[in-house]
């Protein structure tokens, strides 16, 4: 088990650091890991090993593709609260493109657009299509907020 162990630490932390790391594995932890691991099974896996049922491969694609996505939510989530609780004034730039409006909407979900913890910013340049800023103010209406949209000095 000592060889496990020292395996494992090499893996995980590098040849280097393996008698740094080596004696917090125990045998009982390693042993246990193990066992677990040989133990689990996905849904997919059980329904392909008994006889009457069949593995569904479409119903496994989307649990799978729904878990990525929750997971990328709490990521993303996870990542703007700490840029706004953290950082004052925070501004997120917007260039109307997909995931800008992912993280607008997120930003909403958190309520931090409603309650001004965080601001949406747009930079007009004057050569956007016209149907870029009407987009925009679907955006301010649908979600409550107004952003602050910039453009070049001297120009009307």
């Amino acid at each position: 088990m000592k060889a496990y162990a020292a395996a494992l630490g090499a893996a995980l932390f590098g040849a280097a650091s393996i008698s740094a790391f080596t004696p917090a594995f125990s045998t009982k932890v390693a042993l246990t890991r193990a066992s677990n691991a040989a133990t689990f099974q996905s849904s997919a896996l059980s329904m392909a090993d008994d006889d009457d049922k069949v593995f569904d491969q479409e119903a496994y694609i989307a649990e799978s593709k729904e878990m990525r996505l929750k997971h990328l939510e709490e990521q993303a989530m996870f990542s703007l609260k700490i840029a706004v609780e953290n950082y004052g004034n925070a501004v997120f730039p917007n260039a109307l493109i997909a995931g800008d409006v992912v993280i607008t909407h997120l930003l909403h979900r958190m309520g931090y657009l409603k309650d001004g913890q965080a601001k949406i910013m747009c930079v007009d340049t004057f050569h956007l299509f016209p149907e870029t800023m009407e987009f925009l103010r679907e955006i301010e209406d649908h979600y409550g907020f107004k952003a602050e949209v910039f453009c070049a000095e001297g120009v009307p």
